[in-house]
């Protein structure tokens, strides 16, 4: 199916990662850092996260980065849950 870029977007996802460094003056407490994830979806198909693969625009001040995707790239198709393919290595 080709999609052309102008009925893709492109969506970010803040998580976050955490750690539990040792105590500070006897006070256990967690230090948390977040990450972006970027996402791609094409009219009603299922996003394709392209975090690996999206550039941003370094020109623009550091709170406003603009991701954008490299032209004349090859993603692969996104699935509905419902149609990914497991297989049960135990049986």
């Amino acid at each position: 199916m080709s999609t052309t870029s102008s009925e893709c977007q492109l969506f970010e996802m803040i998580q976050y990662t955490c750690s539990f460094p040792t105590k500070h003056h006897g006070v256990p407490f967690t230090q948390c850092y977040p990450f972006a994830r970027i996402f791609r979806q094409c009219g009603s198909d299922p996003a394709v996260e392209v975090t690996k693969i999206v550039q941003f625009d370094e020109s623009t001040s550091s709170s406003s980065f603009q991701p954008s995707l490299p032209d004349n790239l090859q993603l692969p198709e996104g699935k509905a849950w419902k149609d990914v393919k497991t297989h049960d290595p135990w049986s």
